[in-house]
């Protein structure tokens, strides 16, 4: 993500300390004029409270006050990026892969849809979930997902008519490429041991495996490189309750899709440290330099909802607020960490 231009951001227009009428409207007026002559993020501040002299005269003129700013240091919340990429905890290991590959991201914050945050997926954590570090071969073999999030990873067509569940099951990849006394004997083995609904068979345009399949009343058929089973495979797949899947890709390229079906929540790291938007610069490169974490969400004070991310190469160089200093030529009589700020005078 590319740092905020600086067009975009503000120019806080502040008076002295304990503001006077001159300091507020001195504020207001050069806000405005810098508005007119090209910056209009130009913002009228103050950093003290207003006299009720002042406040009076504002309210008759049907002037807003301006807001109220008592230290411009930089903090998480005035530096951090908050166009925020990110990913839901629903979402599949396939749209993870994708966003992270498309914006060149090593690490992505999992948030729902009301911005609390669920934790950090990084991109070494989805091999997790395309192979196990237990290497049996049913963990090889087994996905956990559903028909629905299946079918939307491999583009598949349903040729059976039911809807779709949403129910996250354990599925056991069965390849139907042996030979046919294999594959049925296989399937045997499978329903003596009870476990016939947790298969997935995959094929291609295999008739006989495809009816062997459907038979025995395994979960889901799905049929590659766009083939269609005949009209009595398909009926009796809604007679025992086997869901067909046809979809264009091919046998070896659909076994793999089906492991990206895997939501990504199952590999969030809850293991990490956040920090509140009003932590300071020198705070926050203090915490983030003892950490080894590569991506910090900075969360709200109010709500605890993430509002944007911090990376430790964007503390190096920060972007800065601009601040006009107007009605005074005291730095002593500045707004609180102007020193570090970025002047218009």
């Amino acid at each position: 993500m590319l740092p905020e231009k600086t067009e975009n951001r503000p120019v806080y227009v502040i008076g002295h300390q304990n503001p006077d009428t001159d300091a507020i409207c001195s504020a207001i007026g050069n806000a405005e004029f810098l508005r007119t002559h090209g910056e209009p993020g130009a913002v009228a501040a103050r950093c003290g409270e207003m006299t009720l002299r002042t406040s009076w005269v504002l309210e008759k003129a049907g002037v807003p006050e301006p807001i109220l700013i008592h230290d411009v240091t930089p903090t998480a919340g005035t530096i951090c990026r908050r166009d925020v990429i990110s990913v839901s905890p629903d979402d599949t290991f396939l749209t993870a892969y994708r966003r992270m590959t498309e914006n060149s991201l090593q690490t992505i914050p999992v948030i729902d849809a009301d911005y609390n945050l669920h934790g950090l997926l990084r991109y070494f954590d989805l091999l997790s979930l395309l192979m196990p570090l237990n290497m049996t071969e049913m963990n090889v073999r087994s996905v956990f997902s559903s028909l629905s999030n299946i079918a939307t990873t491999i583009d598949g067509k349903c040729l059976t008519g039911e809807s779709l569940s949403e129910e996250e099951t354990q599925n056991i990849l069965l390849v139907g490429a042996s030979s046919e006394p294999s594959v049925r004997t296989r399937l045997a083995n499978y329903r003596r041991k009870g476990i016939i609904r947790d298969l997935i068979v995959i094929c291609g345009d295999r008739p006989n495996v495809q009816l062997y399949a459907v038979e025995h009343g395994v979960r889901a058929l799905v049929t590659t490189s766009g083939a269609f089973p005949s009209l009595d495979i398909i009926e009796t797949a809604q007679t025992t309750g086997t869901c067909i899947l046809s979809t264009p890709w091919d046998t070896a390229s659909v076994g793999q899709l089906i492991r990206c079906s895997r939501k990504v929540r199952e590999q969030v790291q809850k293991d990490y440290s956040v920090f509140p938007e009003n932590m300071p610069l020198p705070e926050l490169r203090q915490a983030a330099v003892k950490r080894k974490q590569a991506l910090f969400p900075v969360m709200s004070i109010k709500t605890n909802k993430i509002i944007g991310v911090l990376s430790k190469t964007d503390l190096v160089d920060p972007p800065r607020t601009r601040v006009a200093l107007v009605d005074h030529n005291e730095f002593s009589q500045a707004v609180k960490g102007w020193r570090r700020r970025r002047l218009w005078r």
